[in-house]
């Protein structure tokens, strides 16, 4: 038998004992981490709950006050669904403090669905959720969010009234979020809203209570919760990281008012749920009016209710097109099962392009360039996949997707997972585009369907009525009426049939899979003797943290009951059943020591899950998160997956540590994903650029070489050159062994990339290096083809020679200019004699200034007595009538002859041009050759002052006399 828990024991020992000389503890109800309650009686006989700090902590002034809150803020609720505190006061004898509280009699709403076979019925459901709506009404109002909303925190009195418990954790808007860390996760998961799963407490405000009201309504009605998993943690990872699932997926047959009302409720989106209480209960009592009152009334109540919210005129009826008419004739028997595979796979295409166009409507708005180009992308395709198609190209249409046979060809992902459930519920179970439809026509299409019935739709309105009234040329849809006429046995006949469409729609491979799989851990789970699962619960508790007291007893209690059949159990808690349930929900959590990062219970989980070689069951939903905030906001996307990784620890090995966070990066982001984060980078001008591209250098830090393929397209994408230099890090990092890859690049790489590629592989010496860089020497641009071969064969090649000569003739001036600027950089001497020749031509002379000053230059550096040969050439000639632009190149030969000359011809020759006649040489040129002179006797100063400092012995001349004659080029 497991002993009591020291701290249990510890409490047992107050009973008895009077607090502040009044109140006598009667009987232990439960023991948390900073308190115990027991149920008291005054001396005035008067019975209550106490509920008392531990003496260990009560003088604490930080704890004492966080303690006292609880009973502030269910105080200043105002309500009566609040539990009543009645006082707060402090013992005489210990000095801990303790709050008054009303005892309550009944149970709780688990206790009471527990007791129903784990579930409830509809209208009890749903009058549960009016009346704490009631309550979360004031506390909104009242800037108070709880925060811990469950079945097990609501209490049904004795006279039927619903009571909100557990205030402890509850904030109040107005105080400094600071006070709760982000990341930090307080609450129950399998009731958690996204926003809170993650710790994100700033985007915690009342719409997170409503998500876990509808959490509450799911779980009654179907038994079961919003997500599945076997752990807190897998439940936490799986509310922080997937959208809730329709209640009609679980329960087939709830009425289609109940599942909408449950999933907006539950809308990932805090925009796309019930923005107040208010709201929402207004919504609800329309739907139980409907369910179970007068229906007349119901749609009269929800006529007004729309009238009162939105006054718009009656929208104008279009008259139809003949066209549309015999649209609908032709396609009317229309069957999707004749398109073949390949138009199958186009259509889905189609459909992914649409949906990141809704992404990029969402995150730029309508009018901004990057929303139309991705609209007329989306366009564009479904026009040639028309164009390419025998006939029109058409889909079936469940709740959930758009399929074709057993090929799904869109499930889109929220908030847009509503079109189809839209127009499955208005009727449409099919619909298909003609050839031939042009670009308005398709935009005013998307923007039908794509609808939200809520804001955008009156409730006479349906997408069937609007279709028609629509007349589209190129668009035919096929639809029943629901609401046919009939008599009794048809109408129960045509019911059967549509649950089972919805039925048929459920059926999904995956999960199929998903179920078997969760029952077959049960399977493997239910092996463990009940001390093996407590120690197993006691050891993650103790994981990286401090014991939870309270959570451990708990554990214990829960799994001891069942071991014992309630013998150790009972012991632990002298009081029935239900009041223990309701005291045990109430307990403060100790924020110290309870709260778990959501991204520690994530990142152990991932570790946990590589080590076994399944890192993929652990990392599809997180991959799903990242998925869905990568094209709505990449930032927080990259952030996540940034807070995820630097999570990831295993303990006192640093080197697995690095393999584990690489394998985690490489799990978490998807190729789509990667490809849509590098690809909507923004302007350097626009806010937030400079984050944006921190955030990418993190993420390219840190992914192998399999995200290679989306990094080289990205590279030669519209936003290329501003993640050029992060690209081209990553490459250099992972590049080795996939050489041919980036050579492949070559073929559509700008010069600047090219060039940066090509060094980059010119520092790895190996045969895979220079294989690609041989793949540069076919490169469109002549600056690469000649740095390759210049890499490749050596700058005196005969191929290099002649890319050069061909480079050097070029009609174009910019590609001459960039070859003799190549031809000095990279010292291709092999290209010397074209060079000289071009020079030496009489059209030289007729050159732009900046090529003919280049080519001087290029000369000099790579041969500079051929370059002095030619410039005594150039400055020795001479013509009766002398252009401006002779007469220029006259001046460079003499600027040239300054830095090369070492033979006295050239010596000679600038001194007759600077002393020259007037009318033999213009100002300009015999400045330009006393210049040379004057600077080439500096050199000769130069050379000896160098010459006394060396070693006597005999030194060659400054300027020599030549050796031979000028030889031909």
């Amino acid at each position: 038998m497991v002993e009591e828990d020291p701290l249990v024991t510890q409490c047992r020992a107050r009973l008895g004992a009077l607090i502040s000389g009044k109140w006598r503890l009667d009987a232990l109800i439960g023991v948390g981490g900073m308190a115990a309650v027991y149920a008291a009686t005054h001396r005035n006989g008067s019975v209550a709950a106490i509920k008392l700090l531990h003496p260990e902590i009560a003088n604490n002034q930080e704890v004492k006050t966080r303690f006292l809150r609880e009973a502030y803020i269910a105080n200043k609720v105002g309500h009566s669904g609040t539990v009543q505190v009645l006082d707060d006061d402090q013992d005489d004898a210990t000095g801990a403090a303790y709050i008054v509280m009303e005892l309550l009699k009944g149970s709780t709403v688990d206790s009471k669905a527990e007791k129903n076979g784990g579930r409830l019925s509809i209208q009890e459901s749903l009058e549960i959720a009016d009346q704490t709506l009631a309550v979360l009404e004031a506390a909104h109002a009242n800037q108070i969010i709880h925060r811990d909303l469950k079945p097990a925190n609501l209490f049904f009195t004795a006279s039927g009234e619903i009571k909100l418990l557990d205030f402890g954790i509850a904030r109040l808007r107005e105080e400094n979020t600071k006070q709760t860390q982000t990341g930090m996760v307080m609450g129950t998961p399998a009731f958690m809203a996204p926003e809170q799963a993650m710790g994100r407490w700033s985007d915690v405000d009342g719409r997170t209570d409503l998500w876990a009201v509808g959490a509450i309504m799911f779980t009654l009605i179907s038994g079961m919760t919003v997500h599945e998993g076997e752990t807190a943690g897998e439940l936490q990872v799986a509310a922080a990281t997937r959208p809730a699932r329709s209640l009609a997926r679980v329960v087939p047959d709830a009425p289609l008012a109940v599942v909408r009302l449950i999933d907006r409720a539950l809308a990932y989106e805090r925009e796309q749920r019930f923005q107040d209480a208010k709201s929402f209960r207004a919504q609800l009592a329309l739907v139980r009016a409907e369910l179970f009152g007068d229906k007349e009334q119901a749609k009269s109540a929800v006529l007004k209710a729309t009238a009162a919210n939105r006054e718009a005129p009656p929208r104008p009826k279009r008259a139809a097109r003949p066209n549309f008419f015999q649209t609908q004739k032709l396609y009317e028997s229309y069957d999707p099962s004749a398109l073949t595979p390949e138009e199958i796979d186009k259509l889905a295409k189609v459909f992914q392009l649409v949906e990141r166009a809704f992404t990029g409507q969402e995150q730029y708005g309508d009018e901004h360039p990057e929303t139309r180009r991705r609209f007329n992308e989306a366009y564009r395709e479904t026009s040639s996949i028309l164009a390419e198609s025998d006939d029109a190209l058409g889909w079936n249409i469940n709740p959930y997707s758009f399929f074709i046979g057993d090929k799904i060809v869109w499930e889109p992902k929220e908030p847009w997972n509503r079109v189809p459930y839209q127009l499955f519920s208005d009727g449409v179970r099919l619909m298909g585009l003609v050839p031939g439809i042009d670009e308005e026509e398709f935009m005013r299409w998307v923007k039908l369907i794509t609808l939200d019935p809520v804001s955008e739709m009156s409730p006479e309105d349906d997408l069937v009525t609007m279709l028609w009234d629509a007349a589209f040329e190129s668009v035919f849809y096929q639809a029943i009426d629901s609401f046919s006429e009939g008599d009794q046995e048809q109408r129960a006949s045509f019911e059967e049939t549509r649950r089972k469409i919805v039925a048929d729609a459920l059926i999904r491979p995956e999960a199929a899979i998903g179920r078997a799989w969760v029952a077959e851990k049960r399977e493997r789970e239910s092996h463990r003797s009940p001390a093996q699962k407590t120690a197993q619960i006691r050891q993650f508790l103790m994981r990286g943290q401090p014991i939870d007291t309270e959570a451990a007893a708990q554990a214990a209690e829960l799994e001891l009951g069942k071991d014992t059949q309630g013998g150790q159990a009972a012991s632990l808690i002298d009081i029935d059943p239900d009041t223990r349930t309701l005291f045990g929900a109430r307990l403060e959590p100790d924020i110290a020591t309870t709260s778990e990062r959501f991204v520690v219970a994530a990142a152990q989980a991932f570790v946990s899950a590589w080590s076994a070689d399944d890192a993929a069951s652990v990392a599809a939903p997180l991959r799903n998160a990242v998925d869905g905030l990568s094209h709505g906001a990449p930032l927080k996307a990259m952030e996540m997956l940034r807070t995820l990784r630097e999570a990831v620890t295993v303990e006192g090995d640093a080197e697995t540590t690095e393999r584990v966070r690489g394998a985690l990066a490489d799990e978490l982001l998807s190729a789509d994903t990667l490809g849509a984060i590098l690809t909507d980078l923004p302007e350097p001008a626009d806010p937030g650029h400079d984050d944006y591209l921190k955030e990418i250098s993190y993420v390219l830090s840190n992914l192998s070489a399999g995200a290679m393929p989306v990094v080289i397209e990205a590279l030669v994408g519209p936003r290329g050159p501003l993640l050029r230099p992060l690209g081209l890090a990553y490459l250099e990092r992972v590049g080795k062994g996939h050489e041919g890859e980036i050579g492949a690049l070559f073929a559509r790489a700008d010069l600047e990339l090219s060039l940066a590629l090509l060094r980059a592989l010119a520092k790895v010496q190996t045969p895979e290096a220079k294989q690609a860089v041989a793949m540069a020497a076919k490169s469109p641009h002549p600056l690469v083809r000649i740095e390759a071969l210049s890499n490749l064969e050596g700058a005196s090649s005969a191929q290099l020679r002649n890319e050069m000569r061909a480079l050097l003739e070029d009609r174009d001036a910019a590609v001459r200019l960039a070859a003799l600027r190549a031809m000095e950089k990279y010292r291709i001497s092999a290209a010397g004699p074209f060079l000289v020749l071009r020079i030496c031509a009489p059209e030289f002379f007729k050159l732009d200034h900046e090529e003919k000053n280049q080519a001087l230059k290029s000369l000099c550096t790579l041969r500079p007595k051929r370059g002095e040969e030619v410039c005594i050439q150039l400055l020795s000639e001479s013509k009766l009538i002398r252009s401006r632009a002779f007469e220029e190149t006259r001046e460079l030969a003499a600027q040239y002859l300054a830095e090369v000359a070492s033979t006295n011809p050239a010596l000679y020759l600038l001194e007759e041009v600077a002393k020259g006649s007037k009318w033999a040489y213009s100002h300009q040129l015999r400045k330009a050759a006393q210049a040379a002179l004057d600077r080439l006797g500096e050199r000769a100063n130069q050379y000896i002052s160098s010459k006394n400092q060396q070693p006597a012995g005999p030194q060659p001349s400054a300027v020599d006399e030549p050796k031979g004659q000028r030889g031909q080029p």
